[in-house]
């Protein structure tokens, strides 16, 4: 068995890591915070604009958000089921109608 991680140098690793992290103006625990509530805003926003038209299914919000020529996401079904539920605690959404296997429709509220 080759054992190519043997010659792999972590240090330099390591090193090239913080520089590169550097460069980009480096980051907090702030800054990390910050930019996950950008997405998650993002996310929502983007849901809302793509349930404008009318209900849709959550696999139907993700295409709508995918195809939609200015929204750059490209979110995955472990994103928007979750938001699209916080979304209905905060009253923003609702379920339609809950369809077979859980599929949930959703709308404007």
């Amino acid at each position: 068995m080759n054992n190519s991680w043997a010659n792999i140098d972590l240090r330099a690793l390591v090193e090239t890591l913080r520089e590169s992290i550097s460069a980009l103006g480096g980051f907090s625990p702030e800054q990390v915070r910050v930019a996950s509530s950008l997405g998650e805003d993002a996310l929502q926003t983007a849901i809302l604009l793509a349930l404008k038209p009318g209900a849709l299914t959550g696999h139907e919000i993700i295409q709508a958000i995918e195809g939609d020529g200015r929204s750059v996401l490209k979110p995955k079904a472990a994103a928007v089921y979750p938001m699209l539920e916080k979304m209905s605690d905060l009253g923003l959404v609702a379920s339609v109608a809950p369809l077979l296997y859980s599929i949930g429709l959703f709308r404007l509220r």
